[in-house]
């Protein structure tokens, strides 16, 4: 794939490409005709040729330039973006689907396509029709794809941008209940297969975006309240299981989420973590990350998580009476 990618680059493949080319792109994408070839090329070979020359944070060139023959970008832009969506392929080869959702987010991610998918209703509409059909294929390429996408529109990826506009896009996506399930579905079965971890993190970040702070400042608290209750009741104890996964984003990740449950969850959910905490063995793999990490994030987490975990619980109380020594912990539960 990547000789193939090689061939298909406008430009030496550390070099990136010109103001020019990227133009000459996005016209592509609106209409394939103008390639300039001795033949018409596919859409889907259209979308190849895109993304192998913009790189993945974006189109380098967005914005409007000033004067009477400047190109208007931002609607080259727009308008790709929707020739995307309306040429969006009925096949079944997920490389096809994979591409095209590349495709979505390089466009998405600068200000004028993350400000269209605000602006026009339809665009929001016929994002989760594509996405919810590429979800049910069931193929952890396409899923990736699918999911680094929508977290481009969970959040800003660029500067000066609408706060409007990011409250509108998350709240959109997060107004389906029935589409929050089929990912937490998504999500349970790859921890429990311990499969995907590229989907894993694409997931939780969906997630952390949702309800973790300082992102969570745009998220309803209608949605906030449904996802938590979703996230207990679906998931449950199975996100302890992260905690012994390989990759430091994904336990960061996860971590972060059940602070947030316990913090701002009802009773009910506060305990059933608690206790889970204990059968699953999440208390003693943050245990040890709370007293020998060397990395302070995950310490400090872990600390907040022990802290979580012992209020009010006897069980868990006893447990580290029986780790440390009893002068240790009474000087931990000291108020001064």
């Amino acid at each position: 794939d990547v000789y193939k990618r090689q061939g298909k680059r406008a430009a030496p493949c550390r070099t990136v490409v010109n103001e020019e080319i990227e133009s000459t792109l996005l016209k592509c994408l609106i209409e394939p005709s103008k390639g300039g070839g001795p033949a018409l090329m596919p859409f889907h070979e259209v979308v190849e040729f895109f993304n192998a020359n913009v790189e993945y944070n974006g189109l380098r060139f967005t914005e409007n330039r000033d004067g009477i023959f400047a190109e208007n970008r931002e609607k080259l832009i727009f308008q790709a973006l929707m020739a995307l969506l309306e040429n969006f392929p009925a096949t079944e080869d997920p490389d096809i689907i994979v591409q095209q959702f590349y495709a979505l987010r390089r466009l998405c991610v600068t200000r004028i396509g993350f400000s269209s998918a605000a602006i026009v209703p339809t665009l929001v509409k016929g994002v989760g029709a594509v996405s919810v059909r590429a979800l049910k294929m069931h193929n952890s390429a396409v899923s990736h794809a699918v999911m680094d996408f929508l977290c481009t529109l969970m959040t800003p990826h660029h500067n000066n941008y609408d706060a409007y506009h990011e409250q509108v896009n998350k709240n959109r996506m997060l107004a389906s209940s029935s589409f929050l399930s089929h990912l937490l579905v998504l999500l349970k079965g790859h921890i429990e297969s311990d499969s995907g971890a590229l989907v894993i993190q694409a997931l939780l970040d969906f997630f952390v975006y949702s309800i973790c702070p300082p992102y969570s400042e745009s998220t309803e608290e209608g949605y906030f309240s449904t996802i938590l209750s979703l996230m207990v009741e679906q998931i449950g104890k199975s996100i302890y299981l992260l905690f012994g996964h390989h990759c430091k984003a994904i336990r960061f990740s996860a971590g972060n989420i059940v602070r947030v449950i316990l913090e701002e969850g009802d009773e009910d959910q506060f305990f059933a973590l608690q206790r889970a905490a204990l059968s699953e063995g999440g208390f003693l793999r943050q245990f040890h990350i709370a007293s020998f990490n060397r990395d302070r994030q995950l310490r400090d987490l872990a600390r907040k998580l022990i802290a979580y975990w012992a209020f009010e619980n006897q069980i868990t109380q006893d447990l580290l009476r029986r780790m440390l020594p009893v002068t240790l912990l009474h000087f931990l539960q000291s108020k001064d």
